[in-house]
């Protein structure tokens, strides 16, 4: 006989059998928590702390406490997703204001070199200084081109090698349109006998000319694949590889 009093019926434990909640550490009748005398005996010959005897007032605060830790690990899972968002957001937002400073001050040196031509191929020390000479060539291109002397320059060192090729010549006309015709109208250099080596482009920005060289590379590469009738044109000021026609002019990186 107990002095104990059932947690579940509340009635008097008047068996030698009985449980004892592993939670609260109440006293309960085996049958009040479904268990019958022989799988009570049973798990109390296993004599082990893994198996767990619960009324059902613990055994339902066991399961509200499963569910709350369940929610509790949806939760933090959800805010680690968005403290991982948060965080590729400000990285985002840091890499969108460095690429807007490497916009602008790219769109600030193209602004800056568009009044700008270069000339290659032009030969020093010819006799006539840099200036007289680049004004020859420009008559041949456009009678209404010409440059002062100190919108003439020499690009690059010296070089005093025997086999030296002549630097490169910039000039920097009063206005972008000017600098448009005779790059426009330069190919008229390929019918004199005088200037026909002469060679005239724009003045590239570096990133253009990475660009640019990228592009001849990646043309090369699908050239070498097997695709035929590629070529480079530009596009709404920006180089494209497309698929030549006889009106498209292949792009060579000088």
């Amino acid at each position: 006989m107990t002095d104990y009093n059932c947690c579940h019926c509340f009635r008097e434990i008047k068996s030698p059998s009985y449980a004892v909640c592993s939670g609260c550490k109440l006293h309960l009748h085996y049958n009040c928590i479904g268990m019958s005398e022989r799988e009570a005996s049973l798990v109390l010959s296993l004599k082990t702390t893994n198996v767990k005897i619960l009324c059902n007032r613990c055994d339902k605060e066991l399961l509200t406490q499963k569910q709350i830790i369940d929610k509790i690990d949806t939760i933090n899972s959800s805010l680690d997703k968005r403290l991982s968002d948060i965080e590729k957001l400000i990285q985002s937002l840091n890499s969108m204001n460095a690429n807007k400073e490497e916009i602008i001050t790219e769109s600030v040196e193209r602004s800056l070199r568009s009044r700008n031509v270069i000339l290659l191929n032009v030969p020093e020390n010819s006799g006539c200084n840099d200036a007289e000479l680049v004004n020859d060539i420009l008559a041949v291109i456009d009678e209404s081109a010409v440059v002062h002397p100190e919108d003439v320059s020499r690009i690059g060192k010296v070089n005093n090698s025997n086999n030296k090729r002549p630097r490169l010549i910039k000039l920097r006309f009063k206005t972008v349109e000017l600098a448009k015709l005779v790059l426009r109208k330069s190919k008229a250099l390929k019918d004199n006998e005088r200037f026909n080596r002469i060679m005239v482009r724009d003045d590239k920005t570096p990133q253009q000319i990475n660009y640019l060289k990228k592009l001849n590379e990646e043309l090369h590469s699908r050239r070498s694949k097997g695709e035929k009738d590629l070529t480079i044109k530009y596009i709404n000021n920006l180089p494209r590889i497309i698929t030549s026609t006889p009106e498209a002019t292949n792009i060579r990186l000088n």
